[in-house]
């Protein structure tokens, strides 16, 4: 019928920047927390039963009466293209005076999407001169931050100069850029911020860093890839979980990697997410037994 399309199958499942890569590090064992702001409705009860059922702390988030919780629907077409349609609902609404300052400070790393904007670059302000480090992967370019997330490009850049970490997609990288490969745009951004550990992903090709004066490839695996949404989350996970366990940034670039091919075995952005054993044994099967034994 002209105008519809049929769908093969549904999927209805938590998901976020930051709440993806939360409940990845909890799988691993990591003590991880939520500060957030949602809705009053039947997505927040949805969001917050998985953070429960992974170990996702929430004792922190802020609820918007009669608010609304933000949802994206992602459809996948028979070749893996995907389109993204979003409702921010109440995750805009997230002020300063809000989050729990003493609890984000007792953290080691402070993990933004950076929105809203204001509000995150306000915490990791506050949060830096605690000695958190902060790990900056924006959500969307910065001209989204401006046209739709109430974001100016010049905080985008002034939460930039505040990151340890940034990691970001391809797409996004060269959006800040201009640049129009990996290794330019990867060294496009350390002129930019040279004081950050920089990773780009780049799809199957795996990610480019900018670490310790070096730009490194770091191939990716290769898997029978169902579904890619949430790949970048998922990466984060690994980079994030390797720098936790004191791993140098190209090994825990290796693990996000890693991570991420797991992930893209599954529908969904967070269905495919590992255990500690489950990565474990994908690092043994791919010939990363030291590694495995490290983690």
């Amino acid at each position: 019928m002209e105008g519809v399309s049929l769908a093969s199958s549904f999927i209805a499942s938590a998901g976020g920047v930051v709440g993806n890569a939360l409940s990845g590090l909890a799988r691993l064992g990591v003590s991880v927390g939520f500060v957030g702001k949602l809705g009053d409705d039947k997505w927040a009860r949805q969001l917050l039963a998985a953070f429960l059922r992974d170990g996702v702390d929430f004792s922190k988030v802020v609820f918007s009466e009669g608010g609304k919780t933000e949802v994206v629907s992602v459809t996948v077409d028979e070749y893996g293209e995907r389109c993204f349609v979003v409702f921010l609902g109440s995750i805009l609404e997230l002020m300063p005076e809000e989050v729990d300052l003493k609890y984000v400070k007792s953290a080691s790393i402070f993990l933004t999407d950076g929105i809203p904007l204001e509000t995150a670059l306000y915490v990791a302000n506050e949060v830096k001169k605690a000695g958190v480090k902060v790990f900056f992967t924006p959500a969307a370019p910065p001209n989204l931050y401006e046209a739709f997330l109430r974001g100016s490009k010049q905080n985008f850049m002034k939460l930039m100069l505040l990151s340890d970490v940034f990691s970001t997609s391809f797409h996004i990288a060269s959006a800040i850029t201009n640049c129009s490969s990996d290794e330019e745009a990867v060294r496009s951004l350390h002129d930019l911020i040279p004081q950050a550990s920089i990773a780009i992903t780049t799809g199957s090709k795996g990610c480019t860093t900018y670490y310790n004066s070096t730009i490194e490839q770091v191939g990716a695996f290769k898997v029978d890839v169902v579904d890619t949404t949430g790949a970048g989350d998922a990466f984060n996970v690994g980079l994030l979980y390797g720098l936790l366990k004191g791993l140098d940034f190209r090994t825990s670039a290796l693990l996000g990697n890693a991570i991420a091919a797991i992930k893209c075995t599954r529908f969904g952005a967070r269905d495919g997410l590992p255990n500690l054993s489950q990565l474990r044994d994908f690092l043994s099967s791919r010939g990363f037994r030291d590694l495995a034994s490290m983690v």
